[in-house]
C-alpha cells in the first residue's frame, strides 16, 4: 500500500544549500566521480490500493479519476528523483570548487576565503591564531631524476602528513606550487613554532617511496601571528618573509 500523506515536500532548487543538514563540503575527502544517475522509480499502474489520497477514499474515485491521479503520482515520482539527482550534483560541484586539483587540501581561493572568515571571527572573539607557511624543497631535482608523477606523489604525501598532524579546528590549503598554508586556531607564537617543527620533522622522517627508491623531502617553514586588520595577502607575505629569514 502506498501512503502519499507523508511524502517529503519539494524544496525549490534555488533555496537548497547542501552545506546544511549534515551535508557540508569536505575538501579533505578523496576525489570522487560525479554521482551516478539513479534508476528510474517503478511506474505506478494503479492507485486502487491507496487508502486515502488528499482525504478522498480511493474506493470513491471513478476509474477515470484514478487513472488521472496515477499519472500525477508517476510524474511526481519522476520529478522527485530528478531533484534528488540535482541536489547530489550540486553538492559534488561545490566540493570540487574548493578542492585542489589533486591534493587532499583546500585550493588557494578556498584557503584565502577561510582566512578572511577566521580574521573576522578572531577580531570579534579576540582569540589568537597563527598562520604557517610550508615549502617542500628539491622538487626540481626530483622532477629531473624521477619525473612529474614522483613530484605529484611527494606533494600528496606531504599534504597528507601535514593534514594528519593537525586538529579538526585547523585549516590547510595549497598556496600553489610546492607551498602549503595552515591556519592554526587558538595558537600563539610559541605553540605555533612547536607545531611547525613537529610537522617539519614528520615530513622529513617520512621519505617518499618511488620505484624502489627512498626520496627524502626537505622542508622549510615560516609563521605569522595574525593580528586585527591583516589581510590574507599580508599574512602570507609575512609568513613567507619569516621563512626566508629562518633559512
Amino acid at each position: 500500500m502506498v501512503d502519499v500523506s507523508n511524502s517529503k515536500p519539494v524544496i525549490p532548487l534555488a533555496s537548497y544549500d547542501p552545506r546544511s543538514g549534515g551535508q557540508g563540503r569536505n575538501p579533505y575527502a578523496q576525489h570522487r566521480k560525479p554521482p551516478p544517475k539513479p534508476p528510474c522509480p517503478p511506474k505506478r499502474e494503479s492507485v486502487s490500493d491507496v487508502a486515502m489520497i488528499m482525504g478522498i477514499p480511493a474506493s470513491e474515485m471513478t476509474p477515470s479519476v484514478q487513472e488521472g491521479v496515477t499519472g500525477i503520482l508517476n510524474a511526481f515520482d519522476h520529478q522527485r528523483l530528478e531533484l534528488e539527482q540535482l541536489r547530489a550534483h550540486v553538492e559534488y560541484l561545490e566540493n570540487q570548487e574548493d578542492r585542489h586539483s589533486f591534493l587532499p587540501v583546500f585550493n588557494r581561493r578556498a584557503l584565502f576565503r577561510e582566512m578572511s572568515r577566521r580574521l573576522t571571527v578572531a577580531e570579534k572573539a579576540e582569540v589568537c591564531q597563527t598562520f604557517l607557511c610550508f615549502h617542500i624543497g628539491d622538487m626540481g631535482a626530483m622532477r629531473r631524476s624521477f619525473g612529474l608523477a614522483a613530484v605529484d606523489a611527494a606533494l600528496t604525501q606531504a599534504a597528507q602528513d601535514l593534514t594528519d598532524g593537525l586538529r579538526s579546528s585547523d585549516v590547510i590549503g595549497s598556496l600553489d606550487g610546492m607551498d602549503f598554508g595552515i591556519i592554526l586556531a587558538l595558537a600563539d607564537a610559541k605553540a605555533a613554532e612547536e607545531k611547525a617543527e613537529g610537522l617539519k620533522t614528520g615530513i622529513e622522517k617520512h621519505p617518499v617511496s618511488w620505484n624502489g627508491a627512498k626520496i627524502e623531502l626537505d622542508v622549510a617553514w615560516g609563521m605569522h601571528v595574525i593580528t586585527p586588520g591583516d589581510t590574507p595577502e599580508e599574512i602570507v607575505a609575512a609568513a613567507d618573509r619569516d621563512m626566508l629569514e629562518r633559512e
